[in-house]
């Protein structure tokens, strides 16, 4: 859980409900956040967490996030549900199209209470639609787009073998 570096430190009437949520699981949490856990064998707390390799861990089930951009993208990389809680400009949008497409839910957090966000935590981990909406969209997105370095590599090398006479149309002849 993490908000990247755009918050610091929450209202301490936020974290107590986080921490009331998360004691409400059955699951361990990793939580980016400026506090000692209450729970260390359940909620681990850190100043950093590296969230991208994170997210590419096997075990990861859901991503609490404030929805920015580049961990909307880093979700959809590993196909990691998530669960959107916006602060502010573009993330309002973001969270509604991960909602709209099933990749996830979204929350206030200001006015959520801890056993709503205990239920749609566990809605979105044990409901599978979400895993496997997000996974279809990884899927979609890893084949769509390509790293442009390994793109044109692919292309030079696939010229250098076959030729590119056949790719070529007849129409500019």
């Amino acid at each position: 859980f993490t908000f990247g570096g755009t918050v610091v430190n929450l209202p301490p009437y936020i974290t107590s409900k986080m921490i009331s949520a998360f004691k409400q699981l059955d699951l361990g949490v990793i939580w980016k956040v400026n506090i000692t856990s209450p729970d260390p064998s359940r909620i681990m707390t850190s100043k950093w967490i590296p969230q991208n390799d994170l997210l590419g861990h096997e075990k990861t089930k859901l991503f609490i996030s404030h929805c920015g951009k580049n961990g909307q993208y880093e979700a959809l990389y590993h196909a990691v549900p998530i669960l959107c809680l916006p602060i502010y400009g573009d993330q309002g949008y973001n969270s509604q199209r991960v909602l709209v497409k099933e990749l996830g839910l979204r929350a206030d957090m200001r006015t959520a209470s801890a056993d709503d966000l205990a239920s749609m935590i566990k809605q979105i981990v044990y409901d599978g639609k979400y895993a496997r909406n997000m996974k279809k969209a990884s899927d979609l997105y890893r084949k769509l787009y390509k790293v442009p370095k390994k793109e044109a590599a692919f292309w030079l090398d696939h010229v250098m073998e076959y030729g590119g006479a056949y790719m070529r149309s007849a129409g500019q002849e």
